[in-house]
């Protein structure tokens, strides 16, 4: 039986982009930080925020019984300032289905007064 080959065209294979799969993977991770108290929300963000040299804000994302889901950097700021869209503050918390978010930000200064 006769084989048939195609002439592959190097110009062609050039133009065609490469073709890629992505897949989402949800990993079960260890056990989730449940919060019961504006404190255990500050002990986590203040964690999470300790070394930041600009001023961060993030939403801190909750399921149903208030267990930590994600922490989200919405916006890096300057060292006084962060500009924050609230479209980009929902979207995370939407995307990775939260009930109950917790947004806060940091002041690098370490001064709190406005």
């Amino acid at each position: 039986m006769a084989k048939i080959e195609r002439n592959k065209d190097p110009f062609k294979e050039a133009l065609m982009p490469p073709v890629f799969r992505v897949q989402l993977v949800r990993e079960k991770s260890g056990q989730r930080t449940g919060l019961d108290g504006p404190e255990a929300a500050a002990q986590i963000l203040g964690r999470y925020l300790q070394h930041a040299d600009r001023e961060h804000f993030v939403s801190l994302m909750l399921d149903v019984k208030n267990q930590v889901i994600g922490i989200h950097t919405v916006s890096v700021g300057s060292l006084f300032a962060a500009i924050v869209s609230p479209r980009e503050v929902f979207k995370a918390a939407i995307l990775a289905n939260a009930a109950a978010i917790i947004v806060a930000h940091n002041h690098p200064s370490g001064d709190v007064t406005p």
